[in-house]
């Protein structure tokens, strides 16, 4: 999150989703979801 705002400024502040799973395929520990828009 810092980098990103140190990065990219106000436009690095981003949301936060949270997804409840059961299960993650082949062990997977860590599941990241994410969004961006280069102009």
């Amino acid at each position: 999150s810092d980098l990103m705002v140190e990065v990219f400024g106000d436009k690095g502040k981003h949301a936060r989703a949270a997804v409840s799973a059961g299960a993650l395929p082949v062990g997977v520990a860590v599941e990241i979801d994410a969004v961006a828009e280069i102009a």
